[in-house]
């Protein structure tokens, strides 16, 4: 496997779960019961619900719901203690919240105390899907 791992969007779900575990734990990331999800949590809303946050707030779904996942499997890991803990160098691509603003990738050397749950949701803010972070 190599050591450094990148993601962006959803991919940044999955480079996160990846670098939160020990290598030795890679093989059961392949079990559909090791992932810590509860779709009742996510997809609280029936299509009236949806559509009523879209006309009300400009998004689809309530990015609480999606940090409350992402917190369950990161927990409170920055990228300092990943890096460290279990030697992964995880990537993550966080686009721009304001025109004026730049992309930036976040890492242990450019962001080593951002909280990995927090970086991710940024990352899969997308417009008109979750509000931005």
């Amino acid at each position: 496997m190599p050591r450094v791992i990148c993601g962006a969007s959803a991919g940044s779900i999955v480079a996160s779960l990846i670098c939160t575990r020990p290598y030795e734990e890679m093989q059961d990331l392949f079990d559909p019961f090791y992932v810590k999800f509860d779709c009742y949590k996510i997809r609280e809303d029936n299509l009236i619900g949806i559509i009523a946050r879209y006309l009300k707030d400009g998004v689809f779904f309530d990015m609480n719901h999606l940090q409350n996942f992402l917190k369950a499997q990161y927990g409170d890991l920055t990228f300092k203690e990943v890096y460290k803990r279990f030697g992964w160098n995880l990537n993550i691509s966080v686009s721009i919240y304001h025109e004026k603003d730049s992309y930036r990738l976040l890492n242990y050397l450019t962001a080593p105390t951002v909280l990995i749950w927090s970086a991710v949701s940024a990352s899969c803010a997308i417009p008109n899907v979750f509000e931005p972070v």
